[in-house]
């Protein structure tokens, strides 16, 4: 791996509520229930940005007037059920491989069930991303809660090329409840040469981020059942007209 994972844990009291977490009708069930087998249970199929909460984070005093917008595209979907469940580094990796590619100036955040592997396992991990890259993964209950905020702003800290620290801090390796970011900090974001990820135009400085909502059902099995239903309806009302 050449990225540099960088990950945020929740603590031990945090990971229990973590985890708590006609006969040819008959063929169509029958071949449905076969394309589901095996695929994990979509546990938290949603997505959470907190726009506002995030600008919040990225315009407090130590910006100055350097602040910077976070913008949400639409979200796009990831069918992939093998990719609900984070546990491997060949996972992590298959999923950031969903991205526009390294070059690209729009951060991908995808929104995952449980996401325990960044750099190594670690039941306690929320969320991931490349240091100084355009890749986020995070766990999409977590993200809902009262902390995500902090975690989504952490991780986009790591997009923008800060590293952890210790102390009451943002980027403290752990949910703190904090979201403070010092002015050293912020010279590192708008550090020469200038992140690719920072752009700006009329209105000033923003970051774009593209959420990704994994889902568990491949598109090939949608296809295959929709395409089994429809031929169903197509021969009942062939029947009906006999």
């Amino acid at each position: 791996m050449l990225s540099i994972y960088r990950r945020l844990l929740v603590t031990a009291t945090a990971v229990s509520s973590k985890r708590r977490r006609s006969s040819l009708w008959v063929l169509v069930f029958i071949l449905g229930g076969l394309l589901f087998a095996g695929v994990p249970e979509a546990r938290a199929a949603f997505v959470t940005t907190n726009e506002t909460g995030l600008d919040g984070v990225y315009s407090q005093p130590s910006f100055g007037a350097n602040t910077i917008d976070i913008r949400f595209m639409p979200t796009v979907t990831f069918s992939n059920g093998d990719l609900l469940n984070i546990t491997t580094e060949a996972g992590i990796d298959a999923l950031f491989a969903f991205n526009d590619g390294p070059a690209s100036n729009i951060i991908s955040m995808y929104f995952v069930d449980t996401l325990d592997f960044c750099s190594s396992f670690n039941a306690s991990i929320v969320g991931c991303s490349t240091l100084g890259g355009n890749d986020i993964a995070v766990e999409s209950v977590f993200a809902a809660s009262g902390s995500g905020t902090e975690l989504l702003a952490h991780e986009i800290g790591h997009s923008l090329n800060l590293d952890h620290v210790t102390g009451n801090n943002l980027m403290a390796a752990a949910i703190n409840g904090f979201t403070t970011l010092t002015e050293a900090q912020v010279a590192i974001i708008f550090g020469n040469p200038l992140n690719p990820i920072i752009q700006t135009d009329a209105f000033g400085r923003f970051v774009e981020i593209r959420p990704v909502l994994v889902t568990p059902l491949p598109p090939a099995g949608i296809m295959f059942v929709s395409a089994i239903v429809v031929l169903a309806g197509a021969y009942r009302r062939k029947k009906s007209r006999a």
